[in-house]
């Protein structure tokens, strides 16, 4: 058993509310133990050496405010059941190797200030679900293998105050708050 699977066996998750094992040299992967999590508001995973799919379970833990694992090596999908996260403010996982696109249900998360995927691997896309997430501030994309134009919807992110969206063509008029740079 590995020492993170350890964890989440041994401790009492029903009142944690915070949990962060960041900067802690962690490897393998996240055991979907993760989705008992129901009442921690912050997950914070960043710079340890994680790699695998997060966990699908991480759906289940709907208290969520701020899930944060970058500088990580997670590999394969963005799990589509982040988009039920609903109270989510801040998703940062940047600095990984995912071999996915971004999955649509993102633009479910109607309470989010920050999304930060730069550099993580991800490709195909960019869905036009994402310019729901209208209480957006910052998002940043960079560094992705991305191949689409920018959607029109993302225009309806008038919220914006911080982007990063390199690397990218737009065949559309969309809103001056969408920057390339």
């Amino acid at each position: 058993m590995s020492l993170i699977h350890a964890f989440f066996a041994a401790v009492d998750l029903l009142f944690t509310e915070n949990i962060n094992l960041s900067l802690n040299e962690l490897t393998g992967a996240l055991p979907s133990e993760l989705g008992r999590l129901t009442k921690v508001s912050s997950l914070a995973l960043e710079a340890n050496r994680f790699s695998k799919s997060l966990p699908s379970q991480i759906g289940f833990v709907t208290s969520l405010r701020s899930f944060t694992g970058g500088t990580n090596s997670f590999t394969g999908t963005l799990p589509s059941e982040l988009g039920l996260l609903t109270n989510l403010r801040g998703l940062d996982f940047g600095m990984n190797q995912f071999s996915s696109t971004l999955p649509s249900e993102l633009g479910q998360l109607g309470n989010i200030n920050l999304l930060h995927l730069s550099t993580a691997n991800l490709r195909g896309s960019v869905p036009s679900e994402l310019g729901r997430m209208t209480t957006l501030q910052s998002l940043q994309l960079h560094g992705n293998f991305l191949s689409s134009s920018i959607p029109s919807e993302m225009g309806l992110l008038l919220n914006l105050q911080g982007k990063i969206l390199t690397n990218w063509q737009t065949t559309s008029s969309i809103s001056k708050h969408v920057c390339i740079s």
